[in-house]
């Protein structure tokens, strides 16, 4: 565990949003309960059953949103960036893994809170959770970011170009 044998792990305190029951081995052989790994960490962690409701209130009350990636698993490596964009329209700063689309968003924001070596995630957690001013304007570029490319306008206009390209006229 990288946080429990780090420098912060008393300055962290980790509120898991996820399914109550996880499979290992190929995500379908091994039943893992989420909540019972969790409370085995040696760090503080609080697990909240994956729903929209538990989301939007971990979310109100956390300074940092924590995107892991298992960047050694090529599966993951072309995850969608929907959960970043999900965590900056609430205007939470967010460390993620640096998947191909984490990374491209992240340079569209001109924020590096993007890792790719397992030895920068502590370095970066610090940076961020030492510095109030660095979340807040990371939450707020974030959040200006889909307001504005992230709206309803955007949406229709690109169902619209999709039908267009297809010879549908709208």
């Amino acid at each position: 565990n990288l946080l429990a044998n780090s420098n912060i792990k008393e300055k962290v305190e980790l509120n898991v949003i996820t399914d109550r029951y996880g499979y290992m081995l190929l995500n379908k052989y091994i039943k893992r309960n989420t909540e019972k790994y969790l409370r085995k960490l040696s760090i503080k962690t609080n697990f909240f059953e994956w729903s929209r409701e538990n989301l939007e209130n971990v979310c109100l009350n956390s300074d940092l949103a924590i995107i892991p990636i298992d960047l050694k698993d090529p599966m993951m490596l072309g995850k969608p960036e929907n959960k970043l964009i999900l965590l900056w329209r609430m205007g939470l700063p967010a460390i993620v893994g640096g998947t191909p689309s984490y990374i491209k968003i992240m340079k569209e924001v001109n924020q590096n809170n993007y890792i790719t070596k397992k030895s920068d995630w502590i370095p970066k957690l610090n940076e961020l959770i030492d510095s109030k001013s660095k979340r807040e304007i990371a939450g707020m570029e974030g959040f200006n970011y889909v307001c504005k490319n992230y709206n309803k306008e955007k949406f229709i206009k690109k169902w619209e170009n999709l039908f267009n390209s297809i010879g549908f006229s709208i």
